[in-house]
């Protein structure tokens, strides 16, 4: 099961139409919000007559302060994170963060005007990774999948891997540390506490997000991206030779 799942179907609690907090379809965990202007927006009837998230790339963030999410990547050799979601404007940002037990990134995902960008560490001690690939406009899929054992990264966009580096970042496991600021959508958290300032604020309606902690097979990923794709109507997006192309596949 993915360390936390969001999506259309996640129970959502929302004030005048603004979300305070968005539910995990895949555990007992949430993101929030306390405070109003930092509130995305819930878009109802929006991709495939289905619910989006929109955050407005000034303010908005939600977040998670608990030590089980803190703790979901340490000690850990593998992670994955999935998204369905359409970029709003030309300025980047970050579209989820977990740092590691020093302020830097453990794992962050980021979206840049063309690009999607990742970065990464392994053990708290060791400088950040990066890397920017290439991404279309519009709604679309991808997956970034990082083997801590051996230090390889996957990009994976509409189904397609597009992009593999080894030795991103260094093998073996990750830090037994907690991050020590609460994992973010939306934003970039720039403190610690339940409801930190935020920067890199990104304009993005999201459909889906979850984040997985665990090898992810070949035959899972084409599954991710066939369930997704027929879910939210975005089978065009598949290459022709792609297995769930015109087939919905069996979670």
């Amino acid at each position: 099961d993915p360390v936390f799942l969001l999506d259309d179907e996640s129970s959502i609690t929302s004030q005048s139409g603004f979300v305070t907090l968005w539910g995990s379809r895949s555990s007992n965990h949430f993101f929030g919000q306390s405070n109003q202007s930092n509130k995305p927006l819930v878009v109802n009837d929006s991709l495939n007559g289905k619910r989006v998230i929109r955050f407005d790339g000034v303010n908005d963030v939600l977040f998670n302060n608990t030590t089980d999410l803190r703790g979901s990547l340490s000690n850990k050799q593998h992670a994955a994170v999935f998204g369905v979601f359409k970029h709003n404007n030309s300025s980047g940002g970050v579209l989820s963060a977990a740092t590691n037990n020093a302020g830097g990134s453990r794992l962050t995902v980021g979206v840049g005007s063309s690009t999607l960008d990742i970065y990464a560490r392994r053990l708290d001690s060791n400088s950040e990774s990066s890397r920017s690939i290439p991404s279309a406009s519009g709604w679309m899929m991808f997956m970034q999948k990082i083997d801590f054992s051996t230090g390889r990264l996957e990009t994976y966009i509409n189904g397609v891997l597009v992009d593999f580096v080894d030795s991103f970042v260094t093998s073996g496991n990750v830090s037994t540390t907690l991050s020590d600021r609460p994992l973010s959508i939306g934003a970039y958290p720039n403190g610690v506490g339940d409801n930190p300032a935020s920067g890199a604020n990104l304009s993005i309606d999201i459909a889906s997000y979850f984040l997985l902690d665990k090898l992810v097979l070949t035959s899972d990923i084409d599954k991710c991206f066939g369930y997704a794709a027929h879910k939210y109507g975005l089978a065009d997006l598949l290459h022709a030779s792609h297995p769930y192309k015109n087939l919905v596949p069996v979670l």
